[in-house]
């Protein structure tokens, strides 16, 4: 097994990247490349964890749902946060949803996964020109595949979208070119040079100066 891929559907927007994440699956499969298909529907924590632990793969990807420090099966509960974001360990992490770049994505390779692809604002699209978007979400893991490092897939990826952009201006689709200018922008892939450290919660420092205190008293 290649790579595990996760598109819950619980609203209208994963309706959408449930329909993406399926044409990059068949885009893999093209490479001859064997995957686990995993969406649909809400998909429960207790699965997504059974999938991860029972194929060791080379690559993860979720579609939908995303939040600083999680991805979302449903709308109450996370595949992947915080808590078991070692699940990604030794991974290629490719994600098509909001923010998770910006401090689920950094702890992800502070454990060790191997890339981590993801966007560090709130993905948005226009349901006017689908396609455009999807073609630019499911680009950079292709272009990675296919035998590009991730720092180039990441140009090959900001090319694309500035090439859609123009046609979409010259369309008179003026909202859905800067959408989709504003989803390049907030592209990130944490590969190899370290990301900057999340910023330290009031609860964290109040854990680490706890910690602290019980070292020096025991």
């Amino acid at each position: 097994m290649d790579g595990v891929l996760f598109a819950p559907v619980f609203d209208e927007a994963t309706v959408y990247s449930h329909a993406w994440c399926q044409a990059l699956d068949a885009s893999i499969k093209q490479l001859h490349l064997d995957t686990l298909f995993t969406g649909g529907r809400a998909i429960a924590r207790r699965e997504a964890e059974a999938i991860l632990a029972d194929h060791p793969t080379s690559f993860y990807v979720h579609y939908g749902h995303g939040s600083e420090d999680a991805h979302w099966g449903s709308a109450s509960y996370a595949l992947i946060d915080l808590q078991n974001v070692d699940r990604l360990t030794g991974r290629d992490v490719y994600c098509m949803n909001c923010l998770s770049a910006k401090r689920l994505g950094v702890e992800a390779h502070r454990c060790g996964c191997t890339a981590y692809w993801g966007y560090i604002e709130v993905f948005s699209f226009s349901t006017e020109c689908p396609d455009d978007f999807r073609d630019f979400a499911n680009c950079g893991l292709l272009c990675h595949l296919q035998g590009n490092p991730w720092s180039r897939c990441v140009e090959l990826a900001r090319e694309l979208a500035a090439t859609i952009a123009e046609k979409l201006i010259n369309a008179g689709q003026y909202i859905a070119a800067i959408l989709l200018q504003r989803n390049s922008d907030a592209l990130r892939c944490w590969d190899g040079e370290a990301p900057p450290t999340p910023e330290e919660t009031w609860w964290n420092r109040f854990l680490r100066w706890l910690r602290d205190l019980l070292d020096r008293i025991f």
